[in-house]
C-alpha cells in the first residue's frame, strides 16, 4: 500500500504473498504487512481472530510498529481495539527526548495508556551492539506520557561490567524535569578524600525545584547538601547550601555554608537583588569549598540593592557586608556600606552636557581582634561625595573637542574604637576642589592595498592623535582613611581619566597634559580590525603627589613624566590573535608593567591561550607580579578531546594551579577525567590535589564530579558542551 495513504480505525490494509480468508479468521504467509491507523505490523506470517479481533505471529523477525515505538521479537500478540501488544525475546526502539534502545524476555506494549512494561530488560540511548553504558533490571516500567522509566533491581553496566546496584531507580526519558533520584555525585582529593552524594531531585511546580544530596565525605564525616529555585513573573529565587554534621580533621566541629540570592523586577524601571551567604568559619572554602577557578572567594558578599533607572539618570540603594573566608590574604575586615545610595543624571542639550554624580554612604567595620591592633582604624565613618560636571562637545566627522569642568566635594564624619584617639584629631572634615579638562581628538583615514600582509586586499588606515589636558589642585589627603579606594590599573583608556584612584577617598592634583595617538588597519572585505596600536605619555607640570598612603612632599621625588603607556593588537589570522600592553618608565628607563595575551581558536572545540603579566610598580610597598597562565582544549577528533592549565607566579617560584585532562565523547555518553594540582593561595606551602571524574549520559543525566563546570573556570573561552538535566 502506498506509504503515504491515510488508514482509519476501520480499515485494516494487509499484503501477503497468500493466505485465505474466513468470516472469523484470517491466515496470511509470506512478507506480510498490515497497517491500520497508525500502527504497523511485519511478519513472514500472521494469524488474524476477526471476532476479538487479536493478530498472533510466531514468525521470523515480527515486528509491531508506531511513530514513536518499534518492538521486534519471535512471538507477537496484538489486541487491535485496546491497542495492547505483547511480544516475547524482543529488542526495542522508543523515540522520547533521545532515541532509546534495549532487549527483554518479555514486553508488554499499553498504547492507549502509553505505557511500555519489560522483564529481564536492558535500557540504554547508545547505539545497538555499542552500548558503553546500559540499564539491566529484572523489570523497567515506561511511562511515556510522563515521561519517566522506573527501574527494579537493576544495575548501571559500562562496558558489561556492573558498577552500581540500586533496588528501584527511577530517572527521565523525555530531558524534561521529573521528581526522583538523580545520578550520585562523587570526587576525589587529598584534603577529604573520597566524597560520594546521592541527589534526590523534587519537580515540585513547573516554576519551582529542588535538590536534596545526603552524602558522606571518607575522612570528614556524613554530610548533606541541596538547593532550592523558585521563578515568577516580578522575582527568581535561589537557595543552596551544605551542612557537615562533624568534621573529623576540626576537631569534630560541626561545619556548614548557606547562600541564597533574589533578583527582582518590580517593574521596567524598578529592580533589586539580595545576596546572603555565610560559612561556618574562615577555613570551610580552603577545605571544602568547591575548588574550580584558580583562586576561592577569599571574602563573601551580603548585600541587599534597589536600583531604579529612567531615560536620564539612575539611583542605587545599596545595604553592604563582607564575610573574610581566608585571613592569610584579608587579614582585617573589610568595610561594609550600611547603608549605600547613589545617583547619577545626565542630560544633553545640543552638545552641552550636564552631569550629576551623588554618594552618600555610611561604612562600618566588624569589631575583631585583627581591627583592634590599629587605632587608627575607624570603626565606622559617613561619607558624601558629590559632583556636577559641565561640558560642551563639539565634533564632525573628522574630529571633536570637549572642554569640561567639575567640581567635587566630599565630607567625612569618623568614629574611632580608640577614645583618646577620637578625642586627639579631628573627626569631621571636607575636602573639595575644581576638576577642569579639555580633550581634542582627530580621526584621519587613507585607503590601502596590501599585496601580501594580512593575505593582501584592500585596507583602511586609520590616525588618531589625541589630547588630553587636566587641572585639579592639591588638597592634603594623608588624614583620610580609605574605606573602597584602591589605585587604577595601567591600560591606555586611564591616560584619560580625571582621577588615578578607583574611589572618593582619594582624588588626584593633577596639572598635566596626555599626548596620544592610535592608528588601525581596517579589512574593507569584512571591517574586521587586523591591526591596531596605541601610545600614549602624560607630562606633569606639577608632580602628582597623592598616594594610598600619606602625601608627598612637594619637591620630592619630582615626577615629570608618566609611563610610556603601549597598547597593541594583532589578528595575525581570523583565528589567531595577540594583544600587548606595557609600561616604560623614563625613571627607571625599564619596563614596569607588561600583559601578553595569545589566543588560537580555528574552532568552537580547538582553544588555546597564554597570557604573561609583568609588575615592577614604582611605588613603594606595591606588590610585584611575574606571572605565565596557559590553557587549552582541543579537540583530536569527532570522539576524542584533551583539556589542560598551567599556572606559574614567577616572582613567587610558585605553581599555582596545574590541570590535565581528557575528554570521550559517544553517541550515548561523553567522559571526562581531570587531575588537578594547585595551591589555596600564593601564600601557602602546601599543595592539594584533586581528580575529577564526569559522565554525561545522553538522556539521562551526568554521573560523579562537575568537570565540565571546571574547565568553565579554568580555560580561558571554553564554554559548557553538556546539556545537564538539573
Amino acid at each position: 500500500m502506498p506509504v503515504d495513504q491515510v488508514a482509519t480505525k476501520e480499515q485494516i490494509f494487509v499484503t501477503a504473498n497468500e493466505g485465505n480468508l474466513t468470516p472469523t479468521n484470517a491466515h496470511l504467509y509470506g512478507d506480510v504487512e498490515i497497517q491500520f491507523g497508525n500502527e504497523w505490523l511485519s511478519s513472514d506470517q500472521f494469524e488474524m481472530d476477526r471476532v476479538h479481533q487479536i493478530i498472533t505471529s510466531e514468525g521470523k523477525d515480527v515486528r509491531y510498529a508506531t511513530p514513536n515505538t518499534v518492538l521486534v521479537g519471535d512471538r507477537l500478540i496484538h489486541n487491535i481495539g485496546k491497542k495492547e501488544t505483547s511480544v516475547t525475546a524482543a529488542t526495542y526502539y522508543l523515540k522520547a527526548g533521545t532515541n532509546i534502545q534495549g532487549r527483554a524476555t518479555q514486553i508488554e506494549h499499553f498504547d492507549n495508556t502509553q505505557k511500555t512494561l519489560l522483564k529481564d530488560a536492558t535500557y540504554s540511548a547508545c547505539s545497538v551492539d555499542n552500548e558503553i553504558w546500559k540499564i539491566d533490571a529484572i523489570d523497567i516500567d515506561i511511562d511515556h506520557t510522563a515521561g519517566r522509566a522506573k527501574a527494579y533491581n537493576a544495575t548501571f553496566d559500562v562496558f558489561d561490567v556492573p558498577i552500581l546496584y540500586t533496588p528501584y531507580i527511577s530517572y527521565p526519558i523525555d530531558g524534561k524535569r521529573h521528581s526522583g533520584i538523580l545520578f550520585p555525585e562523587f570526587e576525589i582529593s587529598r584534603s577529604s578524600g573520597i566524597s560520594f552524594f546521592l541527589p534526590y531531585y523534587f519537580n515540585i511546580a513547573p516554576n519551582m525545584d529542588a535538590i536534596l544530596a545526603p552524602g558522606i565525605i571518607s575522612k570528614r564525616g556524613i554530610a548533606v547538601k541541596g538547593n532550592l529555585r523558585y521563578l515568577n513573573e516580578w522575582q527568581y529565587l535561589t537557595l543552596e547550601g551544605s551542612y557537615l554534621f562533624r568534621d573529623k580533621l576540626y576537631d569534630n566541629k560541626k561545619r556548614w555554608q548557606i547562600k541564597a540570592e533574589q533578583e527582582l523586577k518590580f517593574d521596567k524601571n524598578l529592580t533589586g537583588n539580595i545576596l546572603f551567604q555565610n560559612v561556618s568559619d574562615d577555613q570551610y572554602a580552603k577545605d571544602l569549598g568547591r575548588q574550580t577557578g584558580l583562586f576561592e572567594e577569599v571574602t563573601l558578599e551580603r548585600h541587599a540593592v534597589l536600583n531604579y533607572r529612567t531615560e536620564h539618570w539612575t539611583a542605587l540603594l545599596r545595604f553592604q557586608d563582607f564575610v573574610v573566608t581566608d585571613r592569610n590574604i584579608v587579614q582585617k575586615n573589610p568595610y561594609g556600606r550600611l547603608p549605600q545610595l547613589l545617583f547619577q543624571g545626565g542630560w544633553d542639550f545640543k552638545g552641552l552636557g550636564f552631569e550629576l554624580y551623588g554618594e552618600l554612604v555610611h561604612f562600618s567595620a566588624k569589631n575583631d581582634r585583627f581591627l583592634a591592633e590599629s587605632a587608627k582604624h575607624p570603626r565606622a565613618a559617613t561619607r558624601l561625595d558629590l559632583m556636577p560636571t559641565i561640558s560642551y562637545r563639539l565634533e564632525n566627522a573628522w574630529g571633536y573637542i570637549e572642554p569640561a569642568a567639575r567640581f567635587r566635594y566630599t565630607q567625612y564624619h569618623l568614629n574611632y574604637h580608640d577614645r583618646k584617639y577620637q578625642a586627639n584629631n579631628k573627626t569631621s572634615f571636607s575636602r573639595s576642589m575644581p576638576i577642569l579638562s579639555l580633550e581634542s581628538g582627530f580621526f584621519l583615514d587613507k585607503n590601502l592595498h596590501l599585496s601580501k600582509l594580512f593575505g593582501g586586499g584592500n585596507f583602511t588606515q586609520t590616525f588618531e592623535p589625541r589630547l588630553f589636558y587636566l587641572y585639579a589642585p592639591y588638597r592634603e589627603q594623608s588624614n583620610i582613611p580609605i574605606f573602597d579606594t584602591s589605585r587604577m590599573s595601567s591600560s591606555f583608556d586611564n591616560l584619560f581619566n580625571f582621577n588615578d584612584f578607583y574611589g572618593a577617598d582619594r582624588q588626584s592634583n593633577a596639572n598635566r597634559l596626555t599626548a596620544a595617538v592610535t592608528t588601525r588597519l581596517v579589512e574593507d572585505s569584512s571591517g574586521i580590525e587586523r591591526f591596531f596600536l596605541s601610545l600614549g605619555q602624560t607630562r606633569y607640570f606639577s608632580a602628582p603627589r597623592i598616594t594610598m598612603g600619606d602625601d608627598r612632599k612637594k619637591g620630592d621625588d619630582e615626577i615629570r613624566k608618566s609611563a610610556l603607556t603601549v597598547e597593541t593588537g594583532i589578528a595575525i589570522t581570523r583565528n589567531l590573535y595577540t594583544k600587548a600592553n606595557l609600561d616604560w618608565s623614563p625613571t627607571n628607563k625599564l619596563i614596569t608593567y607588561g600583559t601578553f595575551d595569545l589566543n588560537y581558536r580555528p574552532a568552537s572545540d580547538k582553544i588555546f591561550s597564554i597570557s604573561y603579566q609583568y609588575n615592577r610598580p614604582d611605588q613603594k610597598n606595591s606588590d610585584k607580579t611575574d606571572q605565565i597562565d596557559t590553557s587549552f582544549y582541543w579537540s583530536i577528533n569527532n570522539k576524542w578531546a584533551i583539556a589542560g592549565r598551567y599556572n606559574y607566579i614567577l616572582s613567587e617560584s610558585k605553581m599555582i594551579d596545574s590541570q590535565l585532562g581528557f575528554e570521550f565523547r559517544d553517541c550515548c555518553v561523553t567522559t571526562r577525567v581531570a587531575a588537578r594540582y594547585y595551591r589555596n593561595n600564593v601564600y601557602d606551602e602546601q599543595k592539594q590535589w584533586r581528580v575529577y571524574i564526569e559522565f554525561d549520559l545522553n538522556g539521562i543525566g551526568s554521573v560523579g564530579q562537575n568537570t565540565d563546570g571546571l574547565w568553565q573556570d579554568s580555560i580561558n573561552g571554553y564554554s559548557s558542551r553538556q546539556g545537564k538535566y538539573f
